[in-house]
């Protein structure tokens, strides 16, 4: 191929994929808008914060398309010279574009295939490897044929076999499957599983890509205007527009918090958009909590003080079980002898009637009661940002610190998480030697023990029955042993320390 025809070929590419995606997400822009304001209803105090916060989706979505478009057209084109490469025949064309693009979606496929296997459950499913595998195998094969059936489609158009008419008839079909997997994406396992949230928001930016694409088949060979609109100066236009009004609404939006956090709460199409312009740093949140002063020196606290019972050498050690239910302890009338030792234990302890979890997920529960913060709302507002944790604050008044806990309290929304996983949340160590060391200091240590959580493991030495219940109780019972041998070990070590237990 000539070199200018090359460069050509090259334009239009890029300029028709600009424009067919910029196009294409329009009507995605709109389900957003629509049902954010007629069924989240976030709060807005006016018309015209209404018409701002409508603004700023429209314009990001359509600045992202665009791009996206860029990428797109030229990933097209490739394909095409690919194709023309290998097939020898015109009628071989569709099976070699349809396994080249299915061999291009295939890291796509290995990592949902992957992440199906990645809870603790299904961990335990034997050869699940195997059937992870066969899993991406399948998903392989299904995507060959739905782009076989795409790539009929399109062809049936070019050869005019299909007009306008067939046009509004898949319209329906299309646009219904993109609202059904956007408002899927709105209330199935909402803030969970980023991946699944992920290919349900590109899900139905492909439907509506395939429905723009019927009707600018259907179209194109009797309105001549169509065709001008992939020109390269006006996509070129349409690009640079893109971009700045994207940089623009991005610079707006990370300036105020209120926004963002509206955005992250209720939108899902514009907040993996953020957060995607976050994590290429493209933008950089501002927060309104940047001025606040750093925190008193050690001596500040202790001179604020009010007169009473003094501990000042005494150890901190908190206690957490996850998924322990308080309605199966008998310090809170349960009948079945599930916790013996943390009964006796509470009978000098203060016992509260009524507690509550922040959010019942692990990650931001547990992360909410080391940091003392609403993680759950305050990672809407900036996803990813670290706050000061309670290792943080007591090594600053001489505490050594440890903290033992397994890897899941991350798993939830990990992204959120991940300088608190980097920084195993502040603590210094986690070996169980500091704790017994020969120069004995105040010590804070996290214990988080995760046996109570499913899959339920039957215990022989603390058999209640055979259902999933009593398999519960089981663990608790389980667990129950354990902290009496931690509890013991604690009162012959560091009689003075406060335990707390949640």
């Amino acid at each position: 191929m000539p070199h200018i025809e090359r460069r050509r070929f090259i334009r239009r590419a890029i300029s028709g994929g600009v424009l067919f995606s910029a196009l294409a997400v329009l009507p995605l822009c709109v389900f957003e808008i629509f049902y954010v304001l007629g069924v989240r209803r976030p709060p807005l105090s006016s018309v015209a914060e209404g018409l701002a916060f409508a603004g700023h989706i429209l314009v990001t979505l359509v600045s992202a398309a665009a791009l996206f478009g860029a990428v797109q057209g030229l990933v097209v084109l490739g394909v095409s010279q690919l194709t023309a490469l290998f097939a020898k025949r015109r009628l071989s064309e569709p099976r070699w574009m349809a396994w080249i693009y299915s061999l291009l979606a295939l890291p796509g496929i290995a990592v949902v295939a992957a992440k199906a296997f990645a809870g603790r459950r299904a961990q335990l499913i034997p050869g699940k490897d195997l059937i992870a595998i066969g899993l991406g195998v399948a998903m392989l094969f299904a995507c060959y044929a739905l782009l076989r059936a795409v790539i009929g489609v399109r062809d049936r158009f070019r050869i005019r076999r299909w007009g306008p008419r067939e046009a509004a008839i898949l319209l329906v079909p299309l646009y219904l499957a993109a609202l059904a997997l956007y408002v899927a994406d709105q209330r199935v396992l909402a803030g969970l599983y980023s991946f699944f949230h992920v290919g349900l928001a590109l899900g139905a930016f492909a439907f509506c890509q395939a429905a723009a694409g019927a009707l600018y088949a259907a179209y194109r060979p009797s309105a001549r205007w169509i065709g001008r609109l992939a020109e390269p100066s006006l996509a070129l236009l349409v690009l640079l527009a893109s971009v700045g009004a994207g940089a623009w609404s991005l610079s707006r939006v990370s300036k105020s918090e209120a926004l963002r956090f509206l955005y992250f709460q209720h939108t899902t199409l514009q907040s993996k958009a953020l957060g995607l312009a976050a994590s290429l740093k493209l933008v950089r949140f501002e927060s309104a909590r940047a001025a606040v002063p750093p925190p008193p020196s050690p001596a500040d606290p202790r001179e604020q003080l009010l007169p009473g019972p003094r501990r000042a050498e005494a150890s901190l050690v908190l206690i957490s079980v996850d998924a322990l239910r308080a309605d199966h302890l008998g310090v809170y009338g349960y009948r079945r002898p599930t916790s013996p030792r943390i009964d006796a234990w509470a009978k000098g302890a203060a016992v509260f009637e009524r507690a509550y979890c922040q959010v019942p997920h692990t990650s931001f529960s547990v992360t909410s009661l080391i940091t003392g913060t609403y993680v759950y709302s305050l990672s809407a507002a900036d996803p990813g940002r670290r706050y000061t944790t309670m290792p943080d604050v007591l090594r600053r008044y001489g505490y050594k610190t440890a903290g033992f806990f397994p890897p899941a309290v991350f798993y939830i929304d990990r992204a959120n998480f991940s300088a608190y996983e980097r920084s195993l949340y502040g603590f210094e160590y986690v070996k169980y030697e500091y704790l017994d060391a020969a120069r004995r200091r105040r010590v804070f240590v996290w214990l988080h023990l995760f046996e109570p959580h499913e899959p339920y493991d039957a215990r022989p030495e603390h058999d209640f029955g055979a259902r999933a219940v009593d398999r519960y109780d089981g663990e608790i019972a389980y667990v129950d042993r354990q902290l009496g041998r931690l509890l013991d070990g604690l009162r012959r070590e560091q009689p003075h320390a406060f335990v707390a237990l949640t």
